[in-house]
């Protein structure tokens, strides 16, 4: 189990842009804390959500970050950079939230979307 968690800066797990849409996604950790946010807009949002705006987040508290790197790092590797390859793409996010929800690993997930 991994004991010492230091913070690391924001990272981008992914990022798509086009004409109609743009997405985001990126994550940080902050006293033993994971958050991973992301941000889209467009049109796509737009027909969704009648905003073009859309936010959403999970927070881990500082147990749960750690037993989710711990999970990551089993096999002796570096659990930021698993981070990075097994959750980024386009539903990555989403396949964060399902990974932790099999593992029974406890977030704050959050959205937001702008009313018109």
């Amino acid at each position: 189990m991994i004991t010492d968690i230091p913070d690391m800066s924001s990272i981008e797990l992914y990022s798509h842009e086009t004409e109609a849409l743009w997405v985001n996604v990126w994550a940080e950790i902050k006293d033993g804390k994971l958050t991973v946010q992301g941000q889209d807009l467009g049109g796509p949002v737009e027909k969704w959500f009648g905003s073009d705006e859309f936010e959403y987040e999970c927070r881990f508290d500082e147990s749960n970050t750690r037993k989710l790197l711990s999970i990551l790092s089993e096999n002796g590797s570096d659990p930021i950079e698993i981070l990075k390859e097994r959750f980024s793409g386009p539903r990555g996010f989403w396949e964060l939230k399902d990974f932790c929800n099999e593992a029974n690993i406890t977030y704050v997930y959050f959205s937001w979307h702008s009313h018109d």
